[in-house]
């Protein structure tokens, strides 16, 4: 709850995984009136997604650069390979956080979004302990 304006600040969720130390939070909105800050701003996106109205931010915190830096690399290589017009991602490192912002026409599109980066995020963590384990086991 937030003091000042005595409403419920429940826009964020943090969620902590113990097996890959990350922290991840996301952030949505949905606004009716045209919004720049939902358009994307990446050039891979087609005319017909840039009046979108939905937008969700994953993030992604993790203990050191080099493991937000390999996150992010394997996850960059998805953006703009979806092809759907309904839908637009983009990724941004910054330090030890990756940030996966996602913009849509409709909630559905949202949905899906969020569901795919969120397990390409999964899938790149899981390939990323794979290799530590094994060159750890290899010492």
């Amino acid at each position: 709850m937030n003091s000042d304006s005595g409403r419920d600040d429940n826009n964020e969720k943090n969620h902590m995984n113990d097996t890959d130390q990350s922290d991840t939070s996301a952030v949505s909105s949905n606004d009716n009136m045209s919004d720049t800050n939902s358009s994307p701003t990446a050039n891979k996106t087609s005319d017909s997604v840039t009046h979108q109205r939905h937008t969700l931010e994953l993030t992604w915190h993790y203990s050191d650069v080099q493991h937000a830096q390999i996150v992010s690399s394997a996850i960059n290589q998805e953006v703009g390979e979806i092809n759907d017009t309904r839908s637009h991602a983009q990724v941004e490192t910054d330090d030890t956080t990756v940030t996966v912002s996602i913009t849509a026409t409709d909630l559905i599109a949202l949905r899906a979004g969020a569901n795919t980066w969120a397990r390409f995020v999964a899938v790149a963590e899981q390939v990323r302990n794979s290799v530590d384990n094994t060159l750890s086991d290899a010492d």
